[in-house]
């Protein structure tokens, strides 16, 4: 049975490019012709980078919320909510600026690292997020991360919330746990997608410089697989790419591009994967 299903766009993170500015990549991606930009809540420039994205013309589907601190969701005390207070700040920016998905990380995302386990408080630490999301009209995918796949189901496992989400990381997926069907599993619930690759290589040991956000069809990473999979799920948004041209590990797969030729290049195999998707066999 052959399904036809709506022409997806593609989408870019507005620090691909590593060494450059985000404004200035901002300005490389208009050029491109690219139209879809992601945004990271990085510095305090994160809303002149919003506002500055806007003024060029490119259209912000969902941004990535503040995640060096997301091990802090499960704590008590001040940490906590100096971390709940960043991210709720990102809510009040992305509500300013029309922007309705908000990202954000379980745990910090660093597979080598032990962090506290799941815990009522966390949960209590997201309801509150949700009530200040909610009343701005901004809904939150949490995405799969690394191997502590745990905190992510205890969150939407216990929370069915509309303002509650998945966001679907292929990458993450795997390079940290090939066995798990994340897009399955939560595919009524999915609100973004991070399509990147990598050569699916790490083992107890390794640490997260294994997460190349390679462009797909760089690595190993099954990505008819990866398509099929997200147009049989409830997301009909942007396929957005996480990557980077210059990565944290090796091999370094774009390094030798210069910034034009890497946002040229992942537009190149963004506009694959939106060919892919436009019909597959349903399974």
């Amino acid at each position: 049975m052959l399904i036809f299903c709506m022409k997806y766009e593609i989408g870019i993170s507005a620090n691909c490019e590593g060494d450059s500015s985000v404004i200035n990549t901002l300005d490389n991606i208009k050029m491109t012709g690219i139209k879809n930009i992601m945004i990271t809540q990085r510095s305090p420039e994160f809303e002149n980078q919003i506002i500055h994205a806007l003024k060029l013309g490119l259209k912000i589907p969902y941004v990535h919320l503040e995640f060096i601190d997301a091990n802090y969701l499960w704590s008590k005390g001040e940490i906590n909510k100096k971390y709940i207070n960043a991210i709720l700040d990102g809510i009040k920016i992305c509500h300013r600026h029309g922007i309705k998905i908000a990202i954000m990380h379980p745990t910090a995302g660093n597979a080598v690292t032990s962090i506290i386990e799941p815990n009522e408080h966390g949960l209590e630490s997201m309801k509150t997020i949700l009530k200040a999301a909610e009343q701005c009209g901004v809904k939150i995918a949490v995405e799969n991360t690394d191997l502590n796949t745990s905190h992510l189901t205890y969150l939407l496992d216990n929370i069915h919330s509309p303002y509650l989400g998945f966001c679907y990381d292929c990458g993450h997926h795997y390079l940290y746990t090939p066995k798990m069907n994340w897009i399955k599993k939560y595919a009524d619930r999915c609100l973004a997608v991070h399509l990147h690759d990598n050569v699916c290589d790490w083992t107890i040991g390794k640490d997260w410089t294994r997460d190349l956000h390679a462009i797909p069809f760089s690595g190993k990473i099954n990505f008819e697989k990866v398509v099929k999979d997200i147009v049989a799920s409830s997301y009909k948004g942007v396929f957005m790419l996480e990557v980077y041209r210059v990565s944290y590990g090796d091999p370094k797969f774009h390094a030798n591009l210069t910034p034009t030729e890497f946002l040229k290049e992942a537009q190149k195999y963004g506009k694959k994967l939106v060919q892919m998707s436009g019909i597959y066999k349903n399974l």
